[in-house]
């Protein structure tokens, strides 16, 4: 491939999806590193223009996000004929990556992570801001201990992802089911969302799995998980019941871990051995 992409200079791939690619690229303008990723536009077929249009729309609502816990999006545009995003580049892990590496999460990093992710969700409500494709992949585990969330400002995708057919996208297992069923989304999708991620980290399995999207879909909608206290023993009671509430189909059913008027009460997570129940504040 070509080591530039526009005036970008392409220095390695940092990940690769169906939908397209992120590089680690250096701007020579401004002598930056960042990350620039770029979008298959044909894998969204009719959809396409929608994309493009409802991403630029997003980059602009959230330009004003000003989170130690969320990337910066630089700006977005067509360059050299792709659609491209240039975000800040972060170095570490992503939440998905130590997953797959199945090593477990103590609960000292469970809360430290829920407590710097409900950081970047809290300053994103406050600013009536959703991510609409929020997953493991987009919660990025800084080599300096910051929690990062990725992709606000372009993270549109997750419409079309909503209605995939066949092989399951990665994001659609952690769609609310407001977003599946089409609906206008706030603040308490990404409490879905960070619900079902959170149940996975505990457990090592999925809240709502299926090798078919339809059946993914259908038990967002239509079922719900075994208890987080079941499959781990070592989970605290009170957090499994949380995470519970948490990914309820209904939203007004989550609003027992809201408080007015800043959000959310505390999420509980797994106490460690020994030790009273512990809280990571989840103020969504």
């Amino acid at each position: 491939m070509s080591t530039k992409i526009g005036r970008f200079e392409i220095l390695g791939e940092l990940a690769k999806s169906d939908s397209g690619c992120v590089y680690k690229a250096n701007d020579p303008e401004s002598g930056q590193t960042l990350a620039l990723k770029t979008f298959r536009l044909d894998v969204f077929g009719e959809h396409a223009e929608q994309v493009v249009q409802r991403i630029l729309q997003e980059a602009e609502t959230t330009k004003d996000l000003s989170s130690s816990n969320i990337t910066l999006v630089y700006g977005a545009g067509e360059i050299d004929g792709q659609f491209c995003a240039a975000m800040e580049y972060i170095q570490g892990n992503s939440i998905a990556t130590m997953l797959a590496r199945k090593e477990g999460f103590s609960i000292w990093d469970l809360l430290d992570i829920g407590r710097q992710l409900s950081s970047g969700l809290e300053h994103a409500r406050s600013h009536n801001i959703v991510h609409y494709s929020l997953e493991p992949s987009k919660i990025m585990c800084g080599w300096d201990g910051t929690v990062k969330i990725l992709s606000f400002g372009i993270s549109s995708t997750g419409y079309v992802a909503a209605q995939a057919s066949g092989v399951p996208p990665s994001v659609l297992y952690y769609m609310s089911p407001e977003q599946v069923g089409g609906e206008k989304l706030d603040a308490r999708s990404n409490l879905f969302t960070w619900g079902t991620m959170l149940y996975e980290m505990v457990t090592d399995q999925k809240a709502f799995d299926g090798a078919d999207a339809d059946v993914v879909r259908q038990k967002i909608l239509e079922e719900m998980p075994v208890s987080p206290a079941i499959l781990n023993p070592k989970i605290n009671p009170v957090a499994s019941d949380v995470i519970m509430n948490t990914i309820a189909h209904q939203v007004v059913a989550r609003e027992r871990n809201v408080a007015a008027p800043r959000g959310p009460k505390a999420v509980w997570l797994p106490a460690p051995p020994n030790a009273p129940a512990m809280s990571a504040a989840f103020p969504l």
